[in-house]
């Protein structure tokens, strides 16, 4: 008969003697790619003409089946059967009764029905309200010749989606280990420096980097990527793409100019990044520091903690396409320590719901001044993650610590620089 094409007849219902089968299971069909069919979740049906009464008891053998479709001889979908709902349909006082000898069809629902070959992703556009619901609706699929291949629901297709998402967070935490090392050090015997970046969900927005572009110069990046997750790794890769082609003898304003009108081009203010940029000379000490709305940047000299502040009033990167960033100078001494942090250091929380904070942050360092800049930095680490204790990690944690260990030779001409302040935070 033609409606028995592509059926397995014993597919796991139980029987009993050579009582016909009332649930039969449709055959599943190869397919690749990310289509409904990879979905279908229940591929059980039964035909049109059968009884209420011996659809409800091979249900009621059949704990895995959560839903079928009711089908004509031809395989055409009709409506479908959700178990939970007719089993307590027929549990009302008499309905059972009334019910028992009508065609399934007469309980059965309108179903939704879909081509099986439809894309996965075009059809979470064309259920967005009802992805959002917390019951789970159930849809038909259907094959190439029009007949019944399956069933899925919204739950089906919310999990396929959210192994999509996991698989694509796992490429973005490797593209990001590819451009961003975790951890990055160097001591030249004039200075040092330790870079540490750790993600609060494995991948996010925080990245740095180190580059020596001549002999005596090196450019410092700090960014943080407004959000979280896979978009703000996409930022981060963008940003290494400007990084690594850029020539830096053409200057750490034009750097920033650059990095700024294409932020705003690929994302239109939906995605920004406070920074800080630094043109480092190691022999003199000198910087050239652009802070784009970041100010996250202390100093400790001597017996002092302090936040370095510049009169620069810079937007982040990618608000305003047209905004031409102010840089500004400052020179660091002997045995000066800088440091520049991500806000998820100062705004971590601890189980009384109190912040880190700029002030903690000072003690620390000046409890571990005599230490190399790398220990420095993992102690901020320790001390930040002792703190909250069981409290999740509030956001990315990034520290970056600078110690100069010789006295500078000459300064730097000002020029049109503004000269950087410093504004105490802690004695």
């Amino acid at each position: 008969m033609a409606a028995e094409k592509g059926i397995i007849k014993n597919a796991g219902v139980p029987t009993t003697g050579s009582k016909p089968l009332v649930i039969l299971e449709k055959t599943p069909r190869d397919v690749s790619g990310d289509f409904i069919a990879k979905i279908l979740s229940s591929r059980y049906y039964v035909f049109e003409d059968q009884s209420i009464e011996n659809v409800a008891d091979a249900l009621a053998e059949s704990p895995h089946i959560r839903a079928l479709a009711v089908v004509s001889q031809e395989l055409h979908v009709k409506g479908i059967i959700v178990k939970a709902a007719l089993f307590e349909l027929l549990g009302q006082r008499y309905c059972r009764d009334v019910f028992s000898k009508k065609p399934i069809t007469a309980v059965m629902h309108e179903v939704r029905i879909f081509n099986d070959d439809t894309n996965i992703f075009y059809l979470s556009e064309v259920l967005t309200e009802e992805l959002k619901l917390v019951k789970s609706t159930y849809f038909a699929g259907t094959g190439p010749d029009g007949t019944y291949s399956g069933i899925f629901s919204t739950r089906n297709l919310l999990i396929y989606l959210s192994d999509i998402t996991k698989k694509d967070i796992k490429h973005a935490v490797k593209l990001q280990k590819s451009l961003f090392k975790e951890e990055n050090s160097f001591s030249s015997g004039i200075f040092e420096f330790f870079a540490l970046n750790k993600m609060a969900l494995g991948v996010g927005g925080d990245l740095h980097f180190q580059y020596k572009y001549n002999e005596s110069n090196w450019i410092i990046m700090l960014g943080d990527v407004s959000g979280k997750g896979v978009s703000s790794a996409f930022i981060t890769a963008a940003i290494s793409g400007i990084l690594y082609s850029y020539d830096f003898s053409k200057g750490l304003h034009n750097l920033a100019v650059i990095m700024n009108r294409f932020l705003y081009k690929c994302f239109q203010m939906e995605k920004f990044v406070t920074a800080v940029l630094i043109d480092f000379n190691e022999t003199t000490g000198g910087m050239i520091i652009c802070d784009m709305g970041h100010s996250m940047i202390f100093l400790a000299r001597s017996a002092e903690f302090s936040r370095l502040a510049t009169q620069a009033k810079n937007l982040p990167l990618g608000i305003d396409p047209e905004f031409i960033p102010e840089v500004s100078f400052f020179t660091i001494h002997k045995d000066d320590l800088l440091f520049i942090l991500s806000d998820g250091i100062i705004e971590q929380m601890n189980s009384s719901r109190k912040e880190y904070s700029a002030e903690r942050f000072g003690k620390m360092v000046k409890r571990n001044l005599t230490k190399p800049a790398a220990e420095i930095g993992k102690c901020v680490i320790e001390d930040v993650t002792a703190y909250r204790g069981n409290q999740p990690q509030h956001d990315d944690i990034f520290s970056y610590s600078d110690l100069l260990l010789e006295n500078a030779a000459k300064h730097l001409q000002r020029g049109s620089y503004i000269p950087g302040q410093l504004e105490i935070i802690s004695n």
